[in-house]
């Protein structure tokens, strides 16, 4: 990243003078560059401030694709528990269904018994 400040523009008068030093002195003049030094710390700062938050997320994003994979991996754990627990209670079902006839049927031959 670079963070340049545009050059401060002359004034009239500022112009006039460096015109006439020009002409006196017969070479040509350059308006100072102040603050270069500190323009190019301030650089330098947000450059390793940038760095370093794009090495943060980095981090973060690679912490949530671990979450992530450790989610997924939990939920199908979950899921296969369930069907596991759904088919045990089919079973449960089917054997107490069975068990009804069974015992409507011991009822009937009681009350068949009970009748002769």
């Amino acid at each position: 990243m670079n963070i340049q400040h545009a050059p401060r523009r002359s004034t009239p008068e500022l112009t006039e003078a460096l015109n006439e030093i020009d002409r006196v002195t017969g070479q040509q003049l350059a308006a100072p560059s102040y603050g270069e030094d500190q323009r190019k710390v301030i650089d330098t700062c947000v450059e390793s401030i940038v760095s370093d938050l794009c090495r943060r997320m980095e981090d973060l994003h690679g912490q949530l694709k671990t979450i992530e994979q450790q989610v997924l991996a939990s939920a199908e754990r979950a899921r296969n528990a369930l069907r596991e627990h759904a088919a045990v209670c089919v079973r449960v079902n089917d054997e107490i269904k069975a068990m009804h006839i069974v015992i409507s049927d011991l009822a009937e031959q009681s009350r068949a018994t009970a009748q002769t």
